[in-house]
C-alpha cells in the first residue's frame, strides 16, 4: 500500500500558548477533504488541574472525572484533543472534536472545514489550568 508524501505545515506548535489558554489555534483554515498527520514530541508532557503526576499526549486512561464532564468522553482525561470550528469560544454545536493524542491522521470531513485548534481533555471549567505543555506538529499529505 502506498503511503503518502507528508509536508510540514507547522512545526512545533507550544500547547497550550501560554497559561490560562483553554484553546490554542494551530491553523486558521482546513479545508474540507484535507488529509493531515499531527504528530506530539513524545518527551513533552503536561499536568492537567488535579493531577499528580505529569502525563504525555495519549493522557491518562485510568483517571477519570464525573461521567459527562470530559470535553471528549471518548478520549482519556489528559489526551490532547483537538477541535476543528469557527472561533476559540464556539459554539461546539456544529464542531468537530476528536482525540489527537501523539499520533493521529485526520481527513476533514466535507462539512467540517475550519480553525484547527488543541486543549487538553477535561471539563470545560478546567481546560485553562493545565501546567507545562506540549509541542506539535502538523503535516500535509501532498
Amino acid at each position: 500500500m502506498a503511503q503518502p508524501t507528508w509536508r510540514p505545515v507547522l512545526e512545533n506548535l507550544t500547547v497550550p500558548e501560554k497559561k490560562g489558554v483553554a484553546w490554542s489555534c494551530a491553523l486558521d483554515f482546513l479545508p474540507p477533504g484535507k488529509l493531515i498527520k499531527i504528530l506530539v514530541d513524545p518527551s513533552a508532557t503536561w499536568k492537567p488541574n488535579q493531577f499528580s503526576v505529569a502525563v504525555g499526549a495519549d493522557g491518562d486512561p485510568g483517571a477519570s472525572r464525573n461521567p459527562g464532564k470530559l470535553i471528549l468522553e471518548s478520549a482519556p482525561l489528559g489526551a490532547l484533543i483537538g477541535r476543528l470550528g469557527i472561533s476559540s469560544a464556539g459554539p461546539r454545536t456544529d464542531e468537530l472534536i476528536f482525540p489527537v493524542g501523539r499520533h493521529c491522521v485526520l481527513t476533514v470531513p466535507p462539512e467540517k472545514g475550519g480553525a484547527l485548534y488543541f486543549g487538553v481533555n477535561d471539563a470545560e471549567t478546567l481546560l485553562g489550568l493545565v501546567e507545562g505543555s506540549l509541542k506539535v506538529s502538523i503535516f500535509e499529505s501532498l
